[in-house]
């Protein structure tokens, strides 16, 4: 049972609080911000916040220009329809993403009065007319009924590709000025259609109409008019229920056909909008002008060489010619070691020249628009990008460095206007299926909850092809990464707030529950799938995804897993017990920090196959100790001795850590070396947990844990501490202070979570 309620708690972000709290502060009165100075291009692509209720969830929002005037038209890409036409400003940036602040505007809104407008649902008819068939409108529209294929860009021109049952659809949206008139126009290239066919033009609740050359709706004082041309014989106008209809017969060869409407009763308006020829939809999908052939130069800076990894900054592009934000939120690495990255804004960029000395990188802005990308993979050279819900390819389809067709891989995920259900992080498998998380409504005000879809907290897979969305997990919070590591084994880490008393590592298990239960269901909570370790809030508030280490470059550490801490800018190793390998899992780990700090809150990490170096970036967006807006950074292994825990190993009253380098006899060998304490917390509705004793859980604190003897193996590689009343524990803190044998000072702070003894 799905929660059916829509409206949205003005107190929601009040009780975020923690992490949360630091986020970007809100622009000055009067000042444009950001999003408002930046150049989007032709579209944006987003929840489009249509008054106080309405909104299309994956609308992309069209500028349309006509002899220095303006006008705009948001599509629906879920129910193919345009949901709404309006001219005056387009579109009011508010929101976090948008605009900084945590208010109760999820995204951009029309700022002024909607001239013509259709309601939620789809937008051509299906075996049940214009009834919605989705649960609560939620989703794409069934595959039958329709799918929504992608767009294509040519110069300011934008392209709508989708199917109607078996028809092929391209959709030209464009406007004509007449006086002060705007006559919005839509051509429709349609391809052979077995079926007769049926579209919604236009809505006027209460509306009486009429058909006459065209049709026309008439409420009070306000009247929609449409009419069209080149349309088939068999082409018939309906006014029915508020709302304008045109009826196409079956048609048995590719048609195009215009469709002019606008607010009045201006019929020669509409003619003269209608006067010459169609547009030729299909050469308009092909390629076109570049956009942004400016190229940006920037200088690397390199890290110093003095410790065991030095941290290298790939500058940004801040200052260009289209004010984009450059907040980095995902990346991938092309074979010949060009980066494409993307950023929450919705572009995506390709810098070239990344090699050892970073001195001069190339710039290419290659696409723009999409819908908050948090995800960016590469596959066979093409670009994929997750979006706030669908994934997205992007082809160049004339070779100008450019995007042309943003074609639509996967669209099943549904989409509400919480600002809390990012989808985060893209990865492959060995079968070359894709896999994602998504976030979920955050608790709001006395207990309610914003609505839930069935997508909402869950770890996702898509099909290689595109054709499937699964669940494989559920009752995630905000899962900021993921990872799929040796054997395809599936690491998720979930940020600290409600029902998550910690940053925990999740080792993903089909149809395992992971924390947040749906609010809407009146079942009993899940028993949560143990993870692999739980953060406490003073080592990381909120975790990002992982990478596994691979390349001869870090040898040293081999075989170990990295995580990214958005919140703390910082990156940890993740040691497992027992490793990884086949058919065996592993079932608990410590972590600790490297000694590395990050100028933004770093959250996707891989390493490159051209150098062999791990490569990181991250953004400033909600709660982080960040200092700049984004940041893309290499994190070089200078090739001197590596002084680091990189495994350990639970027995019966014992711990066994295993580090990178031979140890100094002496200070290994004395239990006086190392300190632990342990300590439990409470998962609840509550935001985040503190810490309590394990001894007397109603006691906020950590409880010693006696380190009785150290012995050093006969390697000098490994430590076993004699710990006699070690136990299963929600929380356990090791720290070791020793010398290596070259005499490097080894000074780790260790975290993790002990879920079974031998």
């Amino acid at each position: 049972m799905r929660h059916p309620l829509r409206s949205i708690a003005l107190s929601c972000l009040t009780l975020l609080g923690g992490a949360l709290a630091a986020a970007e502060p809100k622009e000055e009165a009067g000042k444009k911000s950001r999003s408002e100075l930046m150049d989007y291009g032709s579209f944006i692509t987003a929840t489009i916040g249509q008054g106080k209720e309405q909104a299309t969830a994956k609308g992309v929002a069209v500028r349309l220009a006509d002899h220095g005037h303006e006008a705009f038209v948001c599509f629906d890409t879920e129910g193919l329809r345009v949901s709404a036409a309006w001219t005056g400003t387009y579109l009011d940036f508010k929101g976090l993403p948008f605009k900084g602040g945590w208010d109760n505007a999820r995204g951009p809104n029309i700022p002024g009065p909607i001239q013509i407008a259709t309601p939620a649902g789809p937008g051509w008819a299906g075996p049940a007319g214009f009834a919605d068939p989705r649960e609560h409108g939620d989703g794409p529209l069934p595959l039958s009924w329709g799918r929504y294929r992608g767009l294509y860009r040519h110069g300011d021109q934008v392209v709508f590709a989708y199917t109607v049952g078996p028809c092929p659809v391209l959709e030209l949206p464009s406007v004509h000025f007449e006086r002060e008139t705007a006559v919005f126009v839509r051509t429709l290239h349609l391809g052979a259609s077995p079926r007769p066919l049926a579209l919604l033009v236009a809505a006027l609740p209460g509306a009486q109409g009429a058909t006459a050359h065209g049709a026309m709706l008439t409420a009070g004082a306000q009247t929609i008019s449409a009419d069209g041309a080149g349309l088939p014989a068999g082409a018939v106008w309906k006014v029915d229920e508020g709302r304008i209809v045109l009826t196409l017969p079956a048609l048995a060869a590719p048609t195009t056909i215009r469709i002019a409407f606008a607010g009045g009763a201006d019929a020669a308006a509409l003619a003269a909008a209608l006067a010459g020829p169609a547009a030729d939809v299909e050469a308009l999908t092909k390629g076109g002008p570049t956009q942004w052939a400016e190229t940006i130069t920037t200088a690397g800076t390199l890290g110093k060489d003095g410790g065991d990894f030095a941290v290298d900054t790939l500058t940004l592009p801040e200052k260009n010619p289209w004010n984009a934000w450059m907040r980095a939120t995902a990346f991938d690495v092309f074979p010949d070691g060009r980066i494409a990255l993307c950023t929450w804004s919705g572009d995506v960029w390709i810098v070239s020249g990344v090699d050892a000395t970073l001195g001069t990188l190339t710039w290419r802005r290659f696409a723009s628009g999409l819908f908050q990308p948090l995800g960016l993979k590469i596959v066979d050279s093409t670009i994929y990008v997750l979006c706030h819900g669908p994934i997205m390819r992007l082809h160049d389809l004339d070779g100008d460095g450019e995007a042309d067709f943003y074609e639509c891989f996967n669209n099943d995920c549904a989409v509400t206007n919480s600002y809390h259900e990012f989808a985060c992080d893209l990865q492959t498998d060995s079968h070359g299926d894709f896999w994602f998380t998504k976030g979920a409504p955050a608790l709001v005000g006395r207990e309610k909850f914003e609505r839930y879809t069935h997508e909402h907290g869950t770890v996702l897979k898509v099909a290689k092809d595109g054709s499937a969305l699964q669940v494989m997990g559920t009752g995630f919070r905000e899962p900021n990464g993921l990872c799929v590591g040796p054997g395809d084994l599936i690491t998720v880490t979930d940020n600290q707030g409600n029902w998550q008393p910690g940053c925990p590592i999740d080792l993903i298990h089909p149809g395992g529950f992971y924390g947040m239960p749906d609010p809407a269901s009146t079942a009993a909570r899940p028993q949560r799938d143990p993870p692999l370790c739980w953060l406490p809030y003073g080592m990381d508030n909120s975790s990002g995804g992982q990478v596994w280490v691979s390349g001869e470059r870090w040898a040293a550490l081999q075989g170990e897993m990295l995580l990214t801490s958005y919140g703390k800018c910082a990156l940890f190793t993740v040691l497992m017990d027992p490793p990884p390998a086949p058919g065996v899992l592993p079932v608990q780990s410590l972590v600790a920090r490297l000694p590395l700090a990050f100028e933004s809150g770093i959250m996707r990490a891989r390493f490159s196959p051209a150098d062999g170096q791990l490569y990181v970036c991250g953004m400033r967006g909600w709660g982080t100790a960040a200092s700049k807006d984004g940041t893309l950074q290499r994190v070089r292994m200078t090739g001197k001795p590596l002084h680091q825990a990189t495994g350990f190993h639970v027995a019966k009253g014992a711990i066994t850590l295993t580090f990178s380098c031979a140890l100094d006899p002496r200070t290994a060998g004395e239990a006086d070396s190392y300190s632990a304490e342990i300590f439990t917390m409470v998962e609840s509705k509550a935001y985040g947990s503190p810490e309590f004793s394990v001894a007397d859980p109603k006691k906020k604190g950590r409880d010693p844990l006696p380190i009785t003897g150290a012995t050093l193996s006969a390697d000098g590689r490994s430590v076993t501490l004699a710990i006699p009343t070690l136990a299963p524990v929600m929380g356990l803190m090791l720290k070791v202070r020793i010398e290596a044998k070259d005499g490097a000072s080894i000074d780790q702070e260790l975290a993790g979570t002990i879920n079974r003894m031998p």
